[in-house]
């Protein structure tokens, strides 16, 4: 079964500049499918690199999005106290 990836006009021409680099330095071409894997076989071999890059991107939250994050807050109500902490966690 196959999906469709929407991706906008330049995103879309990166992909067919990235393709084309690999047949000028290889001689091998490759479908779309067939680039697609080979990029995330990378991603996944350079795992701690690849997430590395993520973080770097600031994708910053709305003021309605800190809200709603905010909201869903709520006290429970039950005081526990630094003992009674680390036995809840530490001892089994």
């Amino acid at each position: 079964m196959t999906s469709t990836i929407k991706i906008d006009d330049q995103t879309k021409s990166r992909f067919d500049k990235l393709k084309a680099k690999i047949l000028l330095e290889t001689g091998k071409k490759f479908s779309q499918q067939e680039l697609l894997d080979l990029l995330l076989i990378q991603a996944e071999k350079t795992e701690e690199e690849f997430f590395a890059g993520i973080s770097s991107i600031n994708h910053r939250l709305s003021k309605e999005q800190r809200e709603k994050i905010l909201a869903l807050q709520f006290d429970l109500e039950y005081d526990t106290s630094k003992e009674e902490e680390d036995k809840i966690i530490y001892e089994e």
